[in-house]
């Protein structure tokens, strides 16, 4: 290390910090630790870094832990989570039982957004997702579970935190249950599993949720159409709506209940198989607002609507 001046010396904190921003962390790392005193001093003031790691890192461990704010992970290797203690974001792709774990509110405190990836439905899951449902992590946000997660092992608890779930593989009845539970809940993405046999609903004790965003997807053919004059009875209020399954009503039958249930709807997209084409210009006339709507057949026979 020296003092000596560089070109870069020229430059103030100030905008040094600025191109800082354009570095992956490893990179800036190499590239500007060690310089001089002054470099060493500005790289430990920076307290958002964002990093990905394929592969265990103990040197970036180590060095930055307390200052990384946004942590992607995609590796089953260990990683120790308990470092990240300013950690606000984090996304596990191949995530373990030992790196799930790790993700405790004592260990992490500050976390606001989490989503992991799983290839088993082990009891650090299940441990997890009850903490999470029972709202044991005050500063999360928002969530999203790409692993089946069956309602009997969650504990629900009322909480006024989460603002954005996306589970992906699921049952029908966690819906009603995630509007229970969350009032203030704005974005909800559902993706039914392919257990689905029977389509359960639990009653809620509302019927007017301020949820503003809704996609559901059903790639099973579960008859989820027959339902979803119920489904949208509970959340009136979506503003943007994204639909994706096999239709076993009528569609100028499913076009109606979304008119009549979505008074504030300004934006939706449905991909649907239906059985039959009938004249879609018979769905405009439903209300002003479907006047806006595109539509087209794709390769694999569904009817893809988009409001414009």
């Amino acid at each position: 290390m020296t003092n000596n001046p560089s070109k870069l010396e020229i430059f103030p904190n100030e905008l040094l910090l600025e191109i800082f921003d354009y570095f992956e962390l490893r990179d800036l790392y190499y590239s500007f630790s060690n310089l001089n005193i002054r470099f060493n001093k500005l790289l430990r003031s920076v307290k958002n870094f964002s990093i990905i790691f394929e592969h265990n890192d103990p040197l970036m461990i180590s060095l930055f832990a307390r200052q990384i704010i946004r942590l992607v992970v995609v590796t089953w290797n260990d990683i120790n989570l308990k470092r990240f203690q300013n950690l606000r974001s984090l996304t596990l792709y191949q995530a373990t039982g030992a790196q799930m774990r790790q993700i405790r509110y004592e260990f992490i405190p500050n976390l606001e957004y989490l989503s992991i990836s799983s290839k088993f439905n082990s009891s650090s899951l299940i441990q997890l997702v009850n903490d999470i449902f029972s709202n044991k992590f005050p500063s999360l946000h928002h969530i999203c579970f790409r692993r089946f997660i069956e309602s009997y092992d969650c504990s629900w608890s009322f909480s006024s935190n989460l603002k954005s779930v996306c589970i992906i593989y699921c049952e029908p009845i966690i819906i009603s249950l995630i509007l229970a539970s969350y009032p203030h809940l704005l974005y909800l993405q559902i993706e039914l599993s392919s257990n689905n046999q029977r389509m359960d609903f639990s009653p809620v004790s509302f019927d007017n949720h301020p949820l503003k965003r809704l996609l559901f997807f059903d790639s099973y053919t579960a008859c989820i159409s027959d339902h979803m004059d119920t489904i949208l009875t509970y959340m009136p209020n979506i503003e943007w709506l994204c639909l994706e399954f096999s239709c076993k009503i009528p569609l100028v039958d499913l076009m109606s209940t979304i008119a009549n249930r979505l008074t504030y709807l300004r934006q939706f997209y449905c991909q649907i198989t239906v059985s039959s084409i009938i004249d879609l210009d018979r769905i405009r006339q439903i209300h002003p607002y479907f006047n806006r709507i595109q539509w087209e057949q794709d390769t694999n026979a569904s009817l893809i609507i988009i409001s414009k």
